[in-house]
Formats: C-alpha cells, structure tokens, sequence
C-alpha cells in the first residue's frame, strides 16, 4: 500500500485558502482560475507581487532555517505556507517530485537532502518564469540538469512524469490553487513507487465559512 505520509497545515485570513470551500467570483470558471493563478505567480516569478502567506523576511516561522535560506538564496520567492522537505524524511538516493515547484526553494533542499549519486528531484510548475529561474539557480548551485534535478513546464492534474517513478511527492501550498484537487491527488498517487510518501503542507479549510477577503477568485489564487 501506498503511505499518505503526513500533512502540514496553515491558515490564511484566518479562514484557509481551499477554493472549494468558498465562493468564487460568479463568471470565474476553471479556466478563469487557473489564468489567475498562471498570472498571479507570474508577477511573482518577476519580482512585481507577493504572496500574502509569508514574506522572505519571516521565513523562519514556517520551518526554513538560516542554513536553508542562505543555500537556496534568491530561489526563497516567499510564497509557500510551509517547509514539506523537514518532515517527509528524505533518504539518500530517492527520487522526489515537487509539485508546483516555482523557482525551485524546495527541489533544491530536497537534493541536499537526497544527493547526487543516485538521488534526483524533478519540479514541475504550470509559469515559465519560474522555470526559467530555476534552472538558473540550479547552474548556480552546480547541480547537473536534468541528471541531478529537473524542471518540467506542467500542471498538477497532468503530471510529466512516469508512473510509478517516484518515491517521494512534495508540494507546498500548490494543492490549494487547483480546481480539481481530486485530480491532482490522483496524479500524485499515480507517480508514486509502491510504499512511496506523500508530503505536503498547504493550506485549508476546516469547516468555517471563508472570510469576505478570501471570497474572490483574485484573493483565492494566494
């Protein structure tokens, strides 16, 4: 059997970040939302917005040490709620996903984690501009691409990756953004090794109706 691993959660606005457990704007369709989203972490990818979760300056209250950032330097966008890397107990020579990897913070922890010699880490990210940046920062860090990591223009409910290839799956406050989280979750599960861990930390709903500031599709796509 597959282990679901273990789930970090934050909340955002004090009412959690899931579309589905709000109001989209009326004439905001799936289409809609996924270009708000594309669009949103675009101008983050080009250093014109931010994410409302966690500034760079407060990383350390969701989990990235002083040894973390000063590693992975300007790939730190600070966007994500949490650091899945610290509990998905990573093992030399693993094969590890990370969904909506953005400019790649956590692939990279993850290949500190998880070496060279045998271990690789794939990010997949729906904006090119993060790509882009990635495999900047990853020439940087003198990490072979896409031998030691890589980077995948992609969506979550349609994973380029093979079946059964991974052994780890990350994402960090991604799942939250997708229309069809079922889909996203199947995906997952699909890319996993048999006995491969899920790690994820994402934002959520927990029953209570989500604040006036969170029930637009412009506030839910942060």
């Amino acid at each position: 059997a597959r282990s679901r691993g273990a789930m970090s959660t934050a909340a955002c606005c004090d009412g959690g970040g899931d579309a589905s457990g709000g109001t989209m704007s009326s004439d905001a369709t799936a289409l809609d939302a996924q270009s708000l989203v594309h669009a949103a972490y675009e101008a983050v990818a080009q250093k014109s917005a931010s994410c409302c979760v966690t500034s760079v300056s407060n990383r350390a209250s969701i989990g990235y040490d002083d040894a973390d950032r000063a590693y992975v330097g300007d790939a730190d966008l600070g966007v994500g709620c949490g650091t899945p890397v610290k509990f998905a107990r990573l093992m030399r020579g693993e094969c590890v996903v990370d969904l909506g990897c953005g400019a790649g913070v956590d692939v990279f922890l993850a290949s500190r984690a998880v070496g060279t010699d045998g271990g690789r880490v794939v990010g997949v990210d729906m904006t090119n501009d993060m790509l882009k940046q990635a495999r900047l920062k990853a020439k940087e860090l003198n990490l072979r691409v896409p031998e030691d990591v890589d980077f995948k223009l992609g969506t979550l409910d349609a994973l380029p990756v093979d079946s059964a290839s991974i052994d780890v799956v990350l994402s960090n406050c991604v799942i939250n953004l997708c229309d069809d989280k079922r889909a996203a979750f199947k995906e997952a599960y699909r890319v996993l090794k048999p006995n491969g861990r899920i790690a994820i930390a994402d934002v959520v709903n927990r029953g209570k109706a989500l604040p006036k500031c969170m029930q637009t599709a412009e506030a839910l796509v942060c």
